[in-house]
């Protein structure tokens, strides 16, 4: 067989790329062998692949390096530009599902070769990637499946004898493939037969064969085609189908009704009988009724007799849509009234479904444009920061649509001083802005004021204008560095001021620098950086590093003064800043059904790329991926996530609602000749189905022959529903042969009789073992017959006959029916049915039955028959002329009707929202008390006159109810014509349970929250994650202070999720340009913890000096399990207060505008420390108190604390005494507490039964006189530090002998300032006085 190939493309892996780096600028162009990417393959199985990589050499030319093992194809580290050569295998019967790299979808060509080649075997699909280059971190992903099915559809296997021969049969498929065709005489196929010479009545066998290609596995079945004498059939008048489906519902959910068939050639005489459609399964189409027809079939009720006629028959459906949105970052976008499944209706047969998209930038975003694939999108304002609206959107095509944000800008524009050679610059990072550029917001500017020759900077900083035309000479804001932010349309004007340097003051010089600035005050007051002081003016230093940036060295002369708060001027001075990049923590969340390929981190740079996260399904048929989650937003899967500050990866994904198949367990019909096609049932009138038939459980066929066959129901999971995948049985059983005369005995000799049946058969007296009616004649004057189809699917039948026409004339009698509508009497002479006309004779016994038409019972009784045990079945033993008549009035009487107009159409349900179909149960209805309350009830759901799945929200309406139920033996087949009420469905409320609010980035004092980035967050709701965007209240506020500030949350889906207008949420925004404070960390018990600011910073815990902004908030939690904190206590008192997040308890406060110090004390637990053991007898502790809860000792000095322990007859009373602050005071095992330095301690007492505690806070005082405390306090070096142990607060100064402070602050507690080695001056002052210490460094 020729190599057979599919689809033709193959897209390239390199994307835009994303560098990474080991030790150069990930930015740049990678021209070093250092630079690495890294590589994962994934295999779900069903499948295999060679990897071989590549790199280019040279002088050598390209050279295959390697092929990569199995075992090593995670996180394989690749230099850049590797070359990637994969082939692909796929196992017997399997194809390739999808390729995928970095989540992007790549078509890949497939090869089946027909002969074993070297490297290729027969019988496998091959695909290859050649000559890739890697540019970035790239995932790939392989998965298998089983080639599909061809589905088979075969019709015009019943035809009637002619003398020309039969008939080609009808073969459809899906896919459309062309199928061999051959005819055989026997069931085995070793004897072919030519259609001509098929002029006889009979069983013949068509083949149906097809080879496996690189699409669909092969073909090979067998089709049983009955030529019979049945009587023919003609339409007389058509049917019609009045349903309007929607496209890609099964034809099953279309009603056939009205038409009328009759003999043919005999328009009057009519014929009952069902139509049903040749296969129900297949797919409706979009368009009119006239011009979308597909084939019925209609059965007589006397299949026996009559053959089977056909006609097209036209079904009108609504087109339906499949539109996708593709998130962008910068934004959201949505479709209005979004559908659960992403298919979107028309509103008539000829006309397209319409949409409308929203776009909603992100703070400092605006739109930019439409973007869409199959469609065409237009409307809203381009450089809109609001939200936009499409025009009506007609879709023609399944449609992808998207929208393209950029960054919002505002315009800044500067002067260049004039005379004197001073100068003005702005930087962007590293990078210098010139005037009038248009600046992303968010971006932090650095402005830089350098003076001329003689000269200073008066002032510094920028005037935010509604008006670009506005000018300003002097600067509203003083500022080094700001964030841009504004509402649109806002610009900003920098300016600078300069004047001459009087020459009795000294120059306090910043040098240029970037990612960040410095803010210099004297007294309380901003001084610009490049002017000058009085001499000994002490000048603070706070630095205003960018977002992302902490300070990393503070350099003066030769000295890092970073630890300090500022300098002590002696003469000209230059600050040299330098800021390195912020580590924040990186979480991921993997929910169930899917994986993520990156991992949690606590410490990732900042701008660091995390490359194309990638989200896979791991169990696609249970589980959607909808979105990639990065800080609660959504974003296109695949994309590149840069980490800017705390940042959350998740999914969202959506649970899949398993679906319900209604059809029965088991189905029963009776052989026809025809394909019994199954026709899968589903409330909401679903397609897709596969449906496979196993004869006996293990031959893949058609279902046309007798036998009992596991129908395989296969269904593709989609939006709302899971993969299915239920097995139901069908059962064939025989059908009864059409007999249009029973001759008489002596004739049946084992042969077949002319014109005495319409299937080819012989009679016999000689009882046969397939014979099933026990029915044997009296005497010689009447015999039994047999009837043997030669079609082993038809039951062999069983009458009583004359021996002879002799004894037929002596015998002869009559039997008269009675005249009935709604239902049909029977004459049964053993299996086979009297027809009108036929003789009927003395002797023989026969049955009477009843057949009620559809809707109607038996009510009545018959008189001239015997009664039996069964209703429907009567016995008759013929003596001579017998009439049958009606008891009652009427023998067939109506069902019990279950009327509308009693179930009316007050049937209200309300539900909230929950992402999967809302299933109604008969108990949530309130049916009439007459009315049966079983399981066989059908509920469904209609949404401007289309039957949908009830998901969404229906703004300002709801989904019509309707229900139905099947004929049974008491009452009529129902179906609601109207909505017997609505369904509800309200959105589900985002409490303020359900949020983890975003931090938020710090700003300089009297910016605007827009400055303030919010990162991080999430939402949860009944446990699936709620993608949309955090965003301040008000981005015009301005922030004056550190503190809380109302944030809102916008789902993306604001369909079905609402926000409780009772919550609200708060973010806390710190600033950059606060004072900072020593913050010293006490531990009590073994424990380790984690802090992180309001920012999302984590604390670094071994600084040799811990420095906390005044205002900032901190939080502290355990960072080991095992553990827990028992309490925290901060000293100056601070309020501290805790919350549970998950399983964490969060503590937080507000650091204090001073130097602080933080006692966390910790509990564990898993273990406890004595007290009673379980089951030991004693009296359990319930408390603890002390005599004092505050305490003042004057330094040195000591007091005891008394414990008493409730209740007073607890069996153990023992106490464990803590001091949170050792350094200040002590607390001996008995409670007495010694006054070690000035300071705050907090003294603990702890049960050791039930781990209860009280404290007492202690105050120790100054000492008596100021020269006590400087001569208390000790001074030395260690180690290449200076080491102050303050026995009460001071002021400190470290001056080396150049002059130059290179440490200057007030102290409470010990510190320990690096130095280099050479004699320094420390200088202490407190209440005016002062003494100084020299100390040497070596």
């Amino acid at each position: 067989m020729k190599n057979i190939k599919s689809v033709i493309s193959l897209a390239l892996l390199a994307v835009a790329p994303t560098i990474y780096a080991q030790n150069i600028d990930t930015k740049a162009a990678p021209d070093v062998p250092t630079f690495s990417v890294t590589l994962n393959v994934t295999n779900n199985g069903g499948g295999s692949d060679t990897l071989k990589i590549q790199k280019q050499t040279p002088s050598l030319g390209t050279a295959v390096d390697s092929v990569v093992p199995q075992n090593k194809r995670a996180d394989l580290k690749l230099i850049y530009g590797t070359k990637a050569d994969m082939i692909l295998r796929a196992d017997t019967l399997m194809m390739l599902e999808s390729f995928t790299v970095n989540g992007e979808a790549k078509s890949l060509t497939a090869e089946f070769p027909g002969t074993t080649t070297t490297n290729r075997t027969a019988g496998h699909n091959y695909y290859t990637v050649s000559n890739q280059e890697l540019k970035e971190k790239t995932d790939i992903v392989i998965k298998w499946v089983a080639k599909p099915e061809v589905k088979v559809t075969v019709s015009g296997t019943e035809q009637i004898v002619k003398s020309g021969g039969a008939t080609e049969v009808s073969v459809t498929t899906i896919p459309n493939i062309t199928l061999t065709k051959a005819y055989y005489s026997d069931k085995e196929c070793t004897k072919s037969i030519e259609l001509t010479a098929m002029a006889t009545a009979g069983t013949y066998y068509v083949k149906l064969t097809t080879d496996e290609t690189a699409d669909h596995k092969a073909v090979n079945m067998v089709v049983p085609m009955v030529i019979n004498n049945k009587t023919a059939l003609a339409v007389g008048t058509a049917p019609t189908c009045e349903t309007v489906l929607m496209q890609g519902q099964p034809l099953s959910a279309a009603v056939i009704t009205g038409g009328e068939v009759t003999v043919d050639g005999d328009a009057a005489h009519v014929i009952k009988g069902t139509w049903s459609w040749a296969d129900p399964n297949a797919l409706v189409e979009a368009g009119a009724a006239n011009s979308k027809k597909y084939a019925a079939i209609f059965t007589p009720d006397s299949a026996a007799v009559y053959n089977t006629v056909t006609a097209e028959i036209g079904v009108g459906a609504k087109p339906v849509k499949i539109v996708t949105v593709n998130q962008t970052a910068g934004g959201v976008v949505a479709i209005t009234n979004a559908s659960a499944d992403n298919k979107y209706i028309g509103t008539n047969e000829s006309t397209n479904p319409k949409i409308k998209v929203t776009a909603t930038p992100d703070a400092g975003y605006k739109f930019d444009s439409w973007t869409a694939t199959g469609t065409t999108v237009s409307g809203g304002s381009s450089n809109s920061e609001d939200k936009v609206t499409s025009d009506d959107i007609t879709i023609t095509a399944d449609a992808v649509v998207s929208a393209k944000f950029v960054k919002a800008t505002r315009t800044i524009t500067f002067t260049s001083p004039s005379g004197s050679n001073n100068t003005l610059k702005v930087l962007n990072g590293t990078q210098e802005v010139t005037s009038g550029a248009a600046v992303p917001v968010g971006t932090t500017l650095t402005i830089v004021a350098t003076p001329g020759d003689e000269q200073e900077v008066v002032k510094v900083g920028y005037t935010k204008v509604t008006n670009q035309n506005t000018q300003s000479d002097d600067p509203q804001t003083e500022a080094t560095s700001f964030i841009v932010s504004g509402a649109a349309g806002d610009s900003y004007t920098i300016t600078a001021t300069f004047q001459a340097k009087p020459r009795n003051k000294y120059l306090v010089s910043v040098a240029d620098m970037t990612n960040g600035a410095l803010k210099l005050e004297q007294d309380g007051k901003i001084i610009a950086p490049n002017s000058s002081v009085e001499m000994d003016s002490y000048v603070s230093i706070i630095a205003l590093p960018n977002k992302g940036y902490k300070l990393s060295t503070l350099i003066v002369g030769n000295d890092n003064i970073k630890e300090a708060s500022g300098l002590t001027v002696t003469k000209d001075v230059t600050i040299i800043a330098t800021f390195e990049k912020e580590t924040y923590p990186v979480s991921v969340v993997t929910p169930e059904g899917v994986s993520i390929n990156v991992k949690s981190d606590n410490k990732v740079a900042f701008e660091t790329s995390l490359g194309a996260v990638t989200v896979t399904e791991t169990d696609p048929d249970n589980y959607r991926l909808i979105n990639l989650l990065v800080n609660n937003k959504p974003v296109a899967n695949g994309s590149e996530v840069i980490v800017n500050g705390p940042t959350n990866i998740s999914a969202q994904v959506k649970k899949l609602a398993p679906l319900s198949i209604l059809n029965d367990d088991v189905t029963t019909v009776t052989y026809s000749g025809k394909a019994q096609e199954y026709a899968v049932k589903t409330t909401a009138n679903l397609g897709g189905f596969s449906v496979k038939y196993l004869l006996n459980g293990t031959k893949d066929t058609i279902p046309t022959g007798v036998g009992t066959y596991t129908v395989e129901i296969t269904r593709p999971a989609d939006d709302v529903y899971a993969a299915t995948k239920v097995n139901r049985t069908l059962v064939i059983e025989p059908g009864v042969p059409g007999i249009k005369m029973i001759p008489f005995a002596e004739a049946a000799t084992g042969s077949e009789i002319a014109s005495t049946a319409t299937v080819a058969g012989i009679w016999t007296k000689t009882k046969p073992t397939k014979a099933v009616n026990g029915l044997r004649a009296d005497d010689d004057a009447l015999q039994t017959v047999y009837f043997i189809p030669a079609d082993n699917n038809l039951m062999t039948v069983t009458a009583v006959t004359p021996k002879d026409q002799s004894t037929a004339n002596s015998l002869a009698a009559s039997v008269k029916l009675p005249a009935v509508s709604n239902g049909s009497i029977v004459l049964m002479n053993g299996d086979i049915a009297v027809a009108a006309g036929q003789s009927v004779y003395e002797g023989q016994e026969l049955t009477i039955k009843l057949i009620p038409d559809a809707g109607f019972m038996i009510g009545g009784t018959l008189t001239g028959a015997t009664a039996t045990s069964a209703k429907d079945v009567y016995t008759l033993k013929l003596t001579g002329q017998h009439e049958i008549s009606v008891k009652e009035d009427q023998l067939f009487v109506e069902k019990t009707d279950l009327s509308i107009k009693e179930i009316g159409s007050n049937h209200n349900v309300v539900k909230t929202y929950t992402g999967n179909p809302i299933e109604l149960k008969v108990s949530d209805l309130t049916l009439p008390a007459s009315f049966p309350k079983d399981d066989k009830w059908v509920i469904s759901y209609r949404k401007d006159d289309n039957t949908v799945t009830p998901t969404n929200v229906i703004v300002n309406g709801g989904y019509g109810i309707y229900i139905s139920r099947p004929e049974d033996g008491q009452y009529k087949e129902f179906t609601s014509s109207t909505a017997i009420g609505t369904l509800t469905i309200n959105p589900a409320k985002i409490t303020g349970t359900c949020i983890t609010v975003p931090t938020a980035t710090a700003v300089t004092s009297n910016e605007t929250l827009l400055a303030s980035s919010l990162t991080g967050g999430s939402v949860i709701v009944d446990g699936v994650s709620v993608p949309g965007t955090f965003s301040w209240q008000s981005n015009t506020e301005v922030v004056s202070k550190p503190g809380m500030y109302n944030i809102t949350f916008t789902p993306t889906d604001q369909l079905n999720y609402t926000v409780d207008s009772q919550a609200a949420f708060q973010s806390y925004v710190s600033l950059k340009d606060a004072s900072s404070y020593v913050m010293t960390l006490n531990k009590v018990n073994d424990g380790a913890i984690t802090i992180t600011d309001a920012t999302g910073s984590t604390i670094d815990q071994a600084a040799p000096s811990i420095k906390i902004a005044a205002g900032m908030k901190l939080f502290i939690k355990t960072a080991a399990t095992g553990t827990k904190i028992d309490n925290i206590v901060v000293v100056p008192e601070t309020t501290v207060t805790t919350e549970t997040t998950g399983d964490k308890q969060v503590w937080s406060f507000i650091a204090p505008a001073g130097n602080f110090t933080v006692t966390v004390t910790f509990t564990k637990e898993s273990t406890s420390e004595g007290g009673n053991t379980p089951g030991e007898e004693g009296v359990a502790v319930t408390g603890i108190s002390l005599n004092k809860t505050t305490l003042t000792l004057p330094r040195l000095k000591s007091e005891k604390l008394v414990a008493t322990v409730t209740p007073t007859g607890a069996t153990k009373k023992d106490v464990k005494w803590t001091s949170t602050n050792p350094e200040v005071a002590t607390v001996d095992a008995d409670g007495t507490v010694k006054a070690v330095k000035y300071g705050q301690a907090t003294i603990i007492a702890t049960t050791v039964d039930g781990g209860f505690t009280a404290m007492c806070q202690v105050n120790v005082d100054f000492a008596t006189a100021i020269e006590k405390i400087l001569s208390e306090s000790l001074v030395y070096s260690r180690n290449g530090q200076i080491i102050i142990e303050p026995a009460a607060p001071v002021e400190i100064s470290i001056i080396n002998l150049g002059g130059q402070v290179i440490y200057n602050n007030s102290i409470s507690s010990t510190v320990q300032v690096p130095a280099n080695n050479g004699v320094y001056i420390v200088r202490m002052a407190a209440a005016g006085k002062a003494t100084t210490t020299k100390v040497i460094v070596r």
